[in-house]
């Protein structure tokens, strides 16, 4: 029997010290700029162009330094680069120019630079990165909170006549954007950081922070990815028959919960500081139909819609913004967003690379069961998110390119072992 040594290439390092810290720092701070760490804040700074520029460098440079037989074990996924080819190709029908080529010049050097820095980096290395991501996120928005009173507070005063509520984000520029990371964060401190008193530790603060956030949706989130984290663990690690009986015992307890929810909506609402209407989201999802109805296979081009910066808003976010009555900048719906930004073409290429992604994470348990379990309810989190936040397109895309190729890298080396252990 031949043993091959590729665990090692996926769990100790094959790099050099010097790209081993390129990939570390790459994947934190682009995790940061990605998920919007930083914005309308003092730290504005991190998603200027020419620091995406050195970061995409940085990648770069971490790949020259890599042993040429780590780099030629670099997946190539056939789902990532369709849906790339068909964001990028959307520049030639989006409804704003301007705002395209922006997104372009911002989100593009970094979703290459991910997928070369994800294919070579070892999986200690991007657990590792993530959790000192993690950390950085909740300590951040601690000091912030403590520094910067407007860190505590959302003002908005088109849509609310005291123009401020309660609202902790830190250096987020809004505290949905910031509950989503927070979700992200509990996972994985949850299932990669080993230091046990900085583990729980972590965890609770995230727990307060998403209170002190009063995002309905991020708490929802949390104590719903939690528990399908632990659910999924348990049904994993029992036999095939346990695992059977133990799935249609769920099933039956879901539909019961389900309908629970269902019928007891507006008290639920009511309990998290809402109406049935979601904040007035009903009434946007309607609008955002409407506009996909007129464009629904190619959609307005990657953020052709909504855009508020140089060269100004299209005629299109006018209209949809006085049909509902106030500026928005996403339609607080994944599913939506997506299909208005690159139609439903797009949507299915983004679907396929999901359900391929999830499909991947779920093969990869016996191996690497902490891993599997992290992309899975990573993943089942942001869906649920998604429904009323706009969490799959931006950054969001980064995480999910760097899921796919650990989970291709996983079982390409799972296939080759099983290939040698034959001879």
């Amino acid at each position: 029997m031949l043993i091959s040594k590729s665990t090692n290439y996926l769990q100790g390092s094959s790099l050099g010290p010097i790209a081993r810290l390129s990939t570390i720092v790459f994947l934190v701070v682009t995790m940061l700029i990605g998920l919007r760490f930083g914005e309308d804040s003092q730290l504005a700074f991190l998603a200027r162009q020419e620091f995406i520029i050195l970061l995409f460098g940085l990648a770069v440079g971490a790949l020259i330094l890599t042993p040429i037989k780590v780099v030629m074990k670099i997946p190539l996924s056939i789902s990532i680069l369709a849906l790339l080819v068909w964001m990028a190709f959307s520049i030639g029908w989006t409804y704003n120019s301007v705002a395209t080529k922006f997104i372009f010049t911002r989100t593009f050097p970094l979703y290459f630079g991910m997928l070369c820095v994800s294919g070579i980096v070892s999986f200690s290395d991007i657990k590792l990165s993530m959790v000192w991501f993690t950390r950085i996120i909740v300590v951040s928005t601690f000091i912030a909170a403590v520094i910067f009173p407007e860190t505590r507070i959302h003002i908005n005063a088109d849509a609310f006549a005291e123009g401020t509520y309660p609202g902790w984000h830190g250096f987020f520029g809004h505290k949905n954007i910031m509950s989503p990371v927070l979700v992200l964060g509990l996972l994985t401190v949850y299932l990669f950081d080993k230091n046990t008193i900085l583990k729980y530790s972590t965890m609770v603060s995230i727990a307060v922070l998403l209170i002190l956030s009063t995002s309905a949706t991020g708490l929802s989130a949390a104590i719903l990815g939690l528990s399908f984290l632990v659910w999924l663990k348990l049904f994993r690690d029992f036999d095939s028959r346990s695992s059977t009986l133990f799935f249609v015992v769920s099933i039956f307890f879901g539909v019961v919960i389900l309908g629970a929810v269902i019928t007891s909506l507006g008290s639920i609402a009511q309990a998290y500081g809402k109406d049935l209407t979601f904040t007035g989201r009903t009434d946007i999802w309607s609008t955002a139909i409407t506009f996909i109805g007129r464009e629904p296979f190619l959609g307005y081009g990657l953020n052709g819609i909504f855009w508020r910066g140089d060269g100004g808003s299209g005629p299109e976010s006018y209209e949809f913004w006085g049909i509902i009555g106030f500026r928005i900048s996403h339609v607080h719906n994944g599913i939506l967003d997506l299909i208005l930004q690159i139609g439903l073409i797009g949507a299915v290429l983004y679907a396929g690379l999901v359900l391929s992604t999830l499909y991947g994470g779920w093969k990869i348990y016996d191996d690497y069961p902490d891993i599997s379990l992290w992309i899975v309810s990573v993943l089942f989190a942001q869906i649920f998110i998604g429904l009323s936040e706009s969490v799959f397109l931006g950054g969001w895309l980064l995480l999910i390119f760097l899921m796919k190729v650990m989970t291709m890298r996983a079982n390409l080396e799972k296939n080759q072992n099983s290939k040698l252990s034959l001879l």
